[in-house]
């Protein structure tokens, strides 16, 4: 299954799982039979999302009045022949706290949640109207990046630990995210390259944020900053989203500002004396216009063969 509709159904999934809950932590104050409440959650889930599988190991209730899902699988249903199912996410626990005051007082569903997930939290707060408009905000802390990796499409390798925040806006019984804005920040990370890169095979940093928008269909990046031992970088531009991450499409300028460090670890004294005569300002323009499969990253004003010079014993490792 695509992972942007996957993404999607989540956050739908997430939805009816709050207004389900709501309902059932009364009774789970009231003895209810935790089992029965556990079934009953699995099987609204899977109905309003049939191309996933849920299964959670155990749910309870937790001081104060809340409700707390532990060891929960979101598997891809498999459905169709010879096709096995899939373990896409697993989530250490879920712990969802209605605001009943807030519902006493005007009859809005409001809920806090945090969640553990990939070795780090998301925690926010999500409020439900009568007319299934979400609305939601939250903040991420210590999740660890590398969990892409095991995206059966995402085929670079990435580590980082990612923390920012966002808020945003969805229909419940439509689109589960009609707007969404926020500030990311990946850092201590590596993005592998499919080609080499100014002789770098991989993207070792110190750190990456930007601040993304989503809204009318399009992901706009901006205040794009990168910061490594090698060099630095701004960026700016739009991607267009794709239910196959892959092929989404990346229109990005920026520029770069190779640090010392990294020119000194050329040894094609050729290569070196074209690269700083392009600079401008100290900074090396670019522009990356293709898919995350195939970026096609261009720097301005750089022989098309400058590349493939400083590979091999053109860059020292």
């Amino acid at each position: 299954m695509p992972e942007m509709r996957f993404l999607k159904l989540m956050i739908q999934a997430g939805g009816y799982l709050v207004y389900t809950l709501v309902v059932l932590v009364f009774m789970l104050w009231y003895q209810f039979p935790a089992a029965a409440v556990k079934a009953k959650v699995e099987a609204e889930l899977h109905k309003h999302t049939p191309d996933l599988e849920w299964e959670i190991g155990n749910i309870s209730p937790s001081l104060p009045i809340a409700v707390r899902l532990n060891d929960v699988k979101i598997s891809s249903s498999g459905s169709g022949s010879g096709k096995k199912k899939k373990t896409v996410v697993k989530i250490d626990s879920l712990s969802l706290r209605p605001d009943l005051l807030a519902y006493r007082r005007n009859g809005k569903l409001s809920v806090g949640y945090s969640l553990k997930i990939f070795g780090g939290k998301v925690s926010g707060r999500l409020h439900l109207a009568d007319d299934y408009t979400m609305q939601y905000n939250g903040k991420v802390d210590g999740v660890k990046a590398g969990v892409l990796n095991t995206l059966h499409d995402f085929d670079r390798v990435v580590l980082g630990t990612l923390s920012g925040n966002f808020t945003g806006k969805g229909k419940l019984d439509g689109m589960p995210v009609i707007e969404l804005q926020g500030d990311v920040k990946l850092q201590k990370g590596t993005i592998s390259l499919q080609e080499p890169v100014l002789g770098m095979e991989q993207l070792v940093f110190n750190e990456v944020n930007c601040q993304i928008k989503y809204d009318s269909g399009m992901i706009d990046i901006s205040n794009g900053k990168l910061e490594s031992r090698l060099l630095a970088a701004d960026y700016a531009g739009t991607i267009s989203p794709n239910n196959q991450v892959m092929l989404s499409r990346l229109q990005l300028t920026g520029t770069l500002i190779p640090r010392p460090e990294f020119l000194a670890g050329i040894k094609d004294a050729m290569a070196v004396t074209v690269l700083k005569k392009q600079l401008r300002g100290g900074k090396l323009p670019f522009t990356i216009n293709g898919t995350l499969q195939k970026p096609g990253i261009v720097f301005s004003g750089l022989p098309a063969g400058m590349n493939k010079r400083m590979q091999g014993e053109g860059r020292q490792r």
